[in-house]
């Protein structure tokens, strides 16, 4: 997770599910701890400009 790639998961199966859950969500927030963020995996989920601060 981090600015410029927004949230991002390993593997494609759960950036699949990540993806509907969000598009299915009236709410979007992130909720993460400080070990997550700059960790950079393989596959996009949502930019975080997409999710409320």
């Amino acid at each position: 997770m981090g600015g410029k790639t927004g949230v991002t998961t390993p593997t494609e199966d759960k950036a699949g599910l990540k993806q509907e859950i969000i598009a299915n969500a009236q709410r979007k927030v992130l909720l993460a701890d400080s070990s997550k963020y700059g960790v950079h995996s393989l596959f996009n989920v949502v930019p975080l400009s997409a999710l409320m601060m």
